[in-house]
């Protein structure tokens, strides 16, 4: 039995963004030319708790500027690095997910970005 009402659709919400490695903050950060480990917070509306999921948010020069096969799973591919570019674009992901569990929303989500708890 989960800790949410049976036949009622969650709402998840984004609870916040970080830099994974620091990346954004360095003096040569070229946002049209990057790839950031994006540390994305996500929880259910109504719940204080959230769980942490990660994205590699690349551009589409540095894309083309790889020299060696490059595997796709979790990432997000954006013209220029903008936070608010990627704040917009989990919340609208987040609001097409339609679930009754949080089980099922992880089903989801991890299709998309790692999660803290994958593989356990």
């Amino acid at each position: 039995m989960s800790i949410f009402d049976e036949g009622k659709c969650l709402k998840l919400v984004l609870r916040g963004l970080g830099d994974h490695g620091g990346y954004t903050e360095q003096v040569d950060f070229d946002p049209a030319n990057c790839s950031v480990r994006v540390s994305v917070d996500i929880g259910v509306d109504g719940q204080e708790w959230a769980n942490y999921f990660h994205v590699q948010v690349v551009t589409l020069e540095f894309l083309t500027s790889v020299p060696a096969p490059m595997w796709g799973k979790s990432l997000l591919i954006v013209q220029i690095f903008s936070w608010n570019d990627v704040e917009e674009a989990i919340e609208e992901f987040l609001a097409e997910i339609s679930t009754e569990s949080w089980e099922d929303a992880v089903k989801i989500l991890t299709r998309y970005m790692d999660w803290e708890y994958e593989g356990m």
